[in-house]
């Protein structure tokens, strides 16, 4: 991110949020009902709860993402959703699943 680009970290987590459940729903695939749902759940946030910004862009999140207190040395880990409901700690995210997520039309 830009140096002179004010972020919040309301808004970071936020879109946190928003691509771990787009993440959580790529990785349900073979389920579409949890996807589906995941999905739904997606758009129910960003209805009712709006980020006044967009998200920037994934290369510029990314070394970002590095610095997470969840990571074992330089793999990237995230909270995901293996279904709806159930929280998975420490899965390792890959800067392609991260890309994929953040430029899809959920984010």
């Amino acid at each position: 991110m830009e140096e002179n680009q004010d972020i919040l970290h309301g808004e970071a987590v936020a879109w946190g949020m928003q691509v771990a459940l787009k993440i959580s729903a790529s990785l349900t695939a073979e389920d579409e009902g949890d996807q589906e749902e995941l999905l739904t759940a997606l758009g129910v946030i960003k209805a009712h709860f709006p980020i006044p910004s967009s998200i920037p862009e994934p290369e510029a999140l990314w070394p970002w993402m590095t610095k997470d207190k969840k990571n074992h040395g330089a793999r990237v880990q995230m909270v995901l959703l293996s279904q709806p409901g159930k929280a998975c700690c420490d899965v390792q995210v890959n800067f392609e699943q991260f890309r994929d997520a953040v430029l899809s039309d959920g984010c």
